[in-house]
């Protein structure tokens, strides 16, 4: 089994390709301005030539559908559909906060992630893992971090992801015990890795099923929610 991943939910994008024995590649990216369109196919393709692979040799594509830039999210999944149409192999969408959880699967306990929102906002949920897969405990949200934190129904041992970098302070004086991991910013592999997994017991998606994952709404309609409340 070999599954093609992408990540384009923020600055650092990413790409991999994983099978049953693991990794193959991996390749990551970072913008200044993220230009999805422009870069992601290019870096497929040198993924796939590098590992010696054409498109017709994978067996799904996988692809993280937020939450995350707007922008991002909606070139990701609508390359990843393309290909996945393009070969007829299905396609699988998971949340960037349930691959960061995942990367740190073998962390037993209480995972917090928090992923840069901006406007002084992350995105959070909290994980329990069993040192092999992570359940989320309860809904993922868009807060302010010390909202966030303050909130958590359990005290994590462990707190992940990029939100971790403006909020160090705030999570040591929240949760003094727990371990603060330095934000790993490229998520393909683990959305691989998921991919793997639920391409396994034969769970894949529906096209309604892989929309964008925004958690908190688009700019645009954020502007007509405050018009309307206006008038």
């Amino acid at each position: 089994m070999r599954v093609l991943a992408v990540d384009t939910t923020s600055a650092h994008s990413s790409v991999a390709i994983v099978g049953d024995d693991g990794v193959l590649g991996v390749s990551g990216f970072r913008a200044p301005r993220p230009r999805h369109s422009e870069n992601l196919l290019p870096a497929i393709h040198e993924l796939l030539a590098r590992v010696e692979l054409s498109l017709q040799d994978l067996d799904a594509f996988c692809v993280a559908r937020g939450p995350g830039s707007f922008s991002g999210l909606r070139i990701g999944i609508a390359t990843m559909a393309g290909l996945g149409y393009a070969v007829d192999r299905p396609v699988i969408g998971f949340s960037a906060l349930d691959a960061t959880a995942h990367h740190y699967r073998h962390h037993q306990g209480v995972i917090a992630v928090l992923l840069e929102a901006y406007r002084s906002e992350v995105y959070g949920a909290s994980y329990r893992s069993d040192g092999r897969r992570c359940l989320e405990l309860g809904r993922a949200i868009c807060a302010p971090a010390e909202s966030f934190v303050r909130e958590l129904s359990e005290a994590p041992s462990l707190v992940v992801g990029s939100g971790i970098a403006r909020n160090r302070a705030l999570i040591r004086e929240v949760s003094a015990d727990a371990v603060i991991a330095e934000p790993g910013m490229f998520l393909a592999e683990a959305v691989g890795r998921l991919g793997c997994d639920r391409l396994g017991e034969g769970d894949v998606d529906t096209s309604a099923e892989l929309q964008a994952l925004y958690i908190r709404a688009p700019e645009a309609e954020r502007n007509r929610m405050g018009a309307a409340k206006e008038s």
